[in-house]
């Protein structure tokens, strides 16, 4: 019991980590390194520009890919490749990074190919409901391409349950409940 100054008598700016959202995955870095205030997209360090940095890149990797001779090869052979996980991780990683940028901002530029980011918001935002769809089939992309788990030392990357629950999770914040479900 008591107020929540008796049970934490530190300093508001010692405890920010009680006092952000909670979310699952933010911008690759943990929650207690960003500032109350660096959800704001004009801070040029903020997460809104990391983010799209994080696009870029899994964009630059996907686009990579997609242009290799013998894509559909490598993607289509229906054994798990390494090519084929890395195109799942970025596609995965592409789908996370837009599932938080709707959950903070709403309406946002998309990009499938790599520009900058003056030249993605030069294009202007894409409504949400168009963007959903398209964060969902990324997601559907990842869960076909990356495996169901990996060696013992081999923790770190995304799975296929991983893609699964990222997905049923934004469906649930989308109010999306059937696509949750699934």
């Amino acid at each position: 019991a008591g107020s929540d100054i008796e049970r934490h008598p530190e300093s508001f700016t010692n405890q920010p980590g009680r006092h952000y959202p909670e979310t699952f995955y933010q911008n690759g870095t943990y929650a207690s390194q960003y500032t109350l205030t660096s959800y704001n997209k004009d801070d040029a360090t903020g997460p809104y520009n990391k983010m799209y940095s994080v696009v870029g890149k899994a964009n630059a990797i996907i686009t990579a890919m997609e242009n290799v001779s013998n894509f559909a090869d490598i993607i289509g052979a229906g054994e798990p490749s390494e090519l084929g996980q890395l195109y799942g991780e970025a596609v995965a990683l592409r789908a996370t990074m837009y599932r938080e940028l709707i959950r903070y901002y709403g309406d946002v530029p998309y990009q499938e190919e790599t520009i900058t980011i003056s030249e993605a918001l030069q294009r202007g935002r894409r409504p949400k409901a168009e963007v959903i769809p398209l964060v969902y089939a990324d997601f559907d992309k990842a869960v076909a391409r990356l495996p169901e788990s990996y060696g013992q030392d081999e923790n770190i990357h995304a799975t296929k349950g991983a893609a699964l629950a990222m997905k049923a999770r934004f469906a649930l914040y989308m109010g999306d409940y059937e696509i949750a479900a699934k």
